[in-house]
């Protein structure tokens, strides 16, 4: 390693390497510890030069230079695999105390797996992963005649567009409908009172008697 570079041996240190050069990926320090402990695991350590750019170094002293997208790519695929080496071991396991200490393993190494996933999604290979699934979704809705949710027109988008062309109509229709309208045709209603009530009630209680 030349004396220009700096490791990254903590948490701290590796969520401001991500600030500082201004990554898409929000880091928080959980997820930071989780990436340098399955590094830490595999006798690999990160470094950054004055110019932001990354290194990891393996125990055999060889630098290769990555990208935080693809640390975070590579330790997925790490706890993937030490997931399922995990599993496989559960089941060849026969004692107690063994079984115990693999759900242990397994329980740990899921929980990791949510807070790496949180940050996947932020890297151009997450990004990509939604796109595909997306465009995949959209093409198997198209093939069943379905229409994504986010593309139907909500009720106030609906009411909203009517009441422009009621707008729009009744300005051009108005003279029109006022010329069609005269005071022949406008009947006011009575106004029926208690009263009136009443005496047609009296009136024919009095006709019911007479019969």
């Amino acid at each position: 390693m030349r004396d220009d570079k700096v490791e990254i041996d903590s948490a701290t240190g590796l969520v401001t390497f991500c600030k500082s050069v201004n990554s898409p990926v929000k880091m928080n320090k959980k997820c930071a510890e989780v990436i340098l402990a399955n590094y830490a695991s595999r006798d690999i350590t990160l470094h950054t030069d004055k110019e932001g750019h990354l290194y990891e170094t393996g125990i055999d002293g060889q630098e290769v230079s990555t990208t935080i997208d693809d640390v975070i790519d590579e330790v997925c695929e790490w706890n993937y695999e030490d997931i399922e080496a995990a599993k496989q071991a559960l089941k060849r396991a026969d004692d107690y105390i063994g079984k115990c200490r693999l759900n242990s393993q397994i329980e740990k190494l899921e929980k990791e797996a949510r807070s790496l996933n949180y940050i996947f999604y932020q890297t151009k290979y997450g990004r990509n992963v939604e796109k595909l699934a997306d465009r995949i979704a959209k093409d198997v809705m198209e093939q069943l005649n379905l229409v994504p949710v986010y593309d139907v027109p909500f009720y106030e988008d609906n009411k909203r567009d009517a009441d422009e062309m009621v707008i729009a109509n009744s300005s051009d229709e108005k003279d029109e409908a006022e010329q069609d309208i005269s005071d022949s045709q406008i009947v006011a209603s009575e106004i029926v009172t208690r009263e009136d009530i009443q005496v047609d009630y009296t009136q024919k209680m009095e006709t019911k008697g007479a019969r």
